[in-house]
């Protein structure tokens, strides 16, 4: 979202709501999918300029972007956190009242399934 914006993107909270967890990425132009771990309930609803989407979600169509010529590649999720940092931090913000039960089963359900960036 940082690197939408900051190139001229704009980020609106998503329609869908939360994406936390893992999450199904589907990349465009091949038959692969990568799971990764989310936690967001905003997205960069208008690409920036200079930008290609490479990937999307459920809940997420500008999921991944690349800007061959700056050398830059982003997407939503993050491959940075673990599943236990993830489940961590769902149930502080549903404790805080943040999200609501529904994401914090979902969270749950998937939080010992291997994500992709665990290779």
């Amino acid at each position: 979202q940082i690197i939408g914006k900051a190139f001229g993107g704009t980020i609106v909270p998503n329609p869908l709501g939360w994406e936390m967890g893992r999450t199904t990425l589907k990349v465009e132009g091949r038959n692969e999918r990568w799971a990764i771990n989310s936690i967001h309930k905003e997205i960069v609803s208008v690409v920036p300029p200079g930008f290609k989407v490479f990937c999307s979600s459920d809940k997420c169509a500008n999921q991944g972007m690349i800007n061959r010529e700056a050398n830059i590649i982003t997407w939503q999720g993050h491959p940075e956190v673990s599943n236990d940092q993830v489940f961590e931090i769902t149930q502080l913000r549903y404790k805080s009242g943040l999200i609501p039960i529904d994401i914090m089963q979902q969270v749950e359900s998937t939080k010992n399934l291997p994500n992709d960036h665990d290779k």
